[in-house]
């Protein structure tokens, strides 16, 4: 009797499953509710368990879907029915996401337009601050781009230093720095464009021009240079800093080969 009973419980979450695959063939995860989603997900680390309770052991324990995604290893393994090879599955999603973005980044950025785009993609599925320094040759082909700091999702510390010395390691005279707002708005806070101005003496110090500094959130994407504020910045520094008549005239002039989208 009750291998009759389990034989037809199997049967009920076969067929659940199977139009769950189908509905995800379909519409994607646009018909799913956070819960489905997850138990979705788990379907590819339990054969033949009912996955539902445990996606809301997930929910009920992290908030939301992007915690569960976020949580450490260790405190996904504390949630009663997530093994070693669940908690496994659920931290690659972020990963793969990151992955993807970075290896969509184009290989040439001569435009604003295509700093936003390489910067979206580069960003895609971190859930932290994160700030990169992209190293260009004079052609604007990308010679190298890094990931100078970490932080949280509100702030990230760097050090300048570290940003003059990828250059100078590439050898490269041109440079665009990338961060992110993984939970506010594309829009550089006061301390964003302090910050900028002080990375901006620094390069112009050390022969390195700043084409851009691009701002990603998970909407949209922010460029200094089409919102004219790099150029504001620059002729700041330049007033201030002692130069050359040639250097100064390199650092004052927008660059040739970088155009802004919106002119």
């Amino acid at each position: 009797m009750n291998d009759k009973k389990n034989s037809l419980k199997d049967n009920i979450h076969e067929g659940h499953r199977s139009r769950m695959k189908q509905m995800f063939l379909k519409h994607g995860f646009s018909a799913f509710t956070d819960i489905e989603k997850l138990e979705f997900l788990l379907y590819y680390a339990f054969a033949q368990k009912d996955t539902n309770p445990i996606a809301h052991k997930l929910l009920d324990t992290f908030g939301s879907i992007d915690k569960v995604f976020e949580a450490p290893y260790s405190e996904l393994t504390k949630v009663e029915g997530i093994g070693s090879h669940a908690a496994i599955l659920i931290k690659t999603i972020l990963e793969f996401a990151s992955s993807y973005g970075q290896s969509k980044c184009s290989s040439t950025i001569g435009s604003s337009e295509s700093a936003k785009e390489f910067c979206t993609n580069l960003f895609k599925g971190k859930n932290v601050e994160e700030f990169y320094v992209i190293c260009l040759a004079t052609n604007n082909k990308v010679l190298d781009y890094k990931m100078i700091s970490r932080g949280t999702a509100s702030e990230v510390p760097i050090n300048i230093r570290d940003i003059t010395n990828l250059a100078l390691a590439n050898n490269c005279e041109r440079i665009i720095l990338a961060h992110n707002h993984p939970k506010g708005m594309a829009r550089p806070s006061d301390e964003d464009i302090s910050f900028t101005s002080r990375i901006l003496y620094s390069c112009i110090i050390n022969n390195i021009e700043v084409l851009d500094h691009i701002i990603t959130s998970q909407q949209e994407a922010f460029s200094f240079e089409e919102s004219k504020i790099l150029s504001t910045l620059k002729y700041d520094a330049i007033r201030k800093i002692p130069l050359d008549a040639k250097t100064k005239a390199k650092f004052s002039q927008p660059s040739s080969n970088y155009k802004i989208s919106n002119t």
